[in-house]
């Protein structure tokens, strides 16, 4: 909560309302009986008996500027920027140098921060202390020191792999930086129940193979940063419930079938990696796949 800052001339010296003649304490008691007596606001009281010419108007740009309270009224300025490009401010503290005082202060802030720069004997000292640490600074570290090649082809053969899964995890070259622990608890948050779609799907898993698959789209499951709809632990397959809107109309594609491959083809590759079968279920095609098993089978 922020400290409300009240000046000792607000706060001591009696006001006289000019409506009615009532002495107030100060301008806060004003500015209440105004409020109960009169029904009027400050500015509006303001307006009427205490401002200036010229007052609340910005002097740069003429715009009206934010009535403050009764006893200060309007600011001067509209914003900073003008605040600052106002030829006739001059700056109080311009040509003025800090105490001791205060210089001993903002090089201790800056120590604290990180932000003062060490001496060369200091760092060789800092070098020397860490040198051998499994986790010292690397800027320290690793300072006038190169890798060599094969290191380097390592690295960049790492890099080059980290790089080929996150494209076809998330489509990008970094993954998201949310944690699994983060993504379980925002899935138990918004997906705790199956909705009416999933709810069909499981309805019908479960008259075709009894017992087998188990709703895990609450995220008690995550494969790969992924969660399925369905599992069937036993035999490694996950059934998938795409719904047209939010796997399709909401990224600005056409239900087409080339676009419902390329999502099933990206949407599938975490499970495929786990070594996990992926059945995928589009929200207008429930009831023709499930009535077509039936008749197969």
């Amino acid at each position: 909560m922020r400290k409300r800052i009240v000046s000792e001339e607000r706060l001591n010296n009696p006001v006289k309302c000019e409506v009615c003649g009532v002495l107030c304490k100060n301008y806060i008691s004003l500015a209440k009986h105004l409020k109960y007596h009169h029904s009027l606001s400050s500015e509006a009281y303001y307006n009427q008996y205490l401002r200036k010419d010229g007052e609340g108007i910005c002097p740069v740009c003429g715009s009206k500027t934010r009535f403050m309270n009764l006893g200060r009224g309007y600011r001067k300025w509209c914003s900073l920027r003008c605040h600052v490009n106002d030829p006739n401010y001059v700056n109080p503290f311009k040509g003025k140098k800090h105490k001791k005082e205060s210089m001993r202060k903002m090089v201790e802030t800056r120590r604290k921060n990180g932000s003062y720069k060490h001496s060369e004997e200091t760092k060789r000292k800092l070098s020397e202390k860490l040198k051998g640490r499994p986790h010292h600074w690397i800027v320290l570290g690793m300072k006038g020191k190169k890798h060599s090649e094969e290191t380097k082809r390592k690295i960049s053969q790492k890099r080059r792999k980290f790089i080929e899964r996150c494209l076809l995890i998330y489509g990008v070259k970094e993954p998201p930086y949310v944690t699994e622990k983060k993504i379980k608890k925002t899935l138990a948050q918004v997906c705790k129940r199956p909705n009416k779609f999933e709810k069909l799907v499981g309805e019908y898993l479960e008259r075709l193979f009894p017992g087998r698959f188990k709703y895990v789209g609450n995220g008690s499951v995550l494969i790969n940063g992924k969660s399925p709809d369905y599992i069937d632990e036993e035999r490694k397959i996950v059934v998938l419930c795409h719904g047209l809107y939010w796997h399709l109309f909401r990224f600005g594609l056409e239900d087409t079938v080339e676009n419902r491959r390329k999502i099933e083809l990206k949407d599938a590759q975490p499970f495929i990696d786990a070594g996990y079968d992926v059945w995928f279920i589009w929200e207008d095609m429930t009831e023709s796949i499930f009535k077509n098993y039936v008749k197969l089978t």
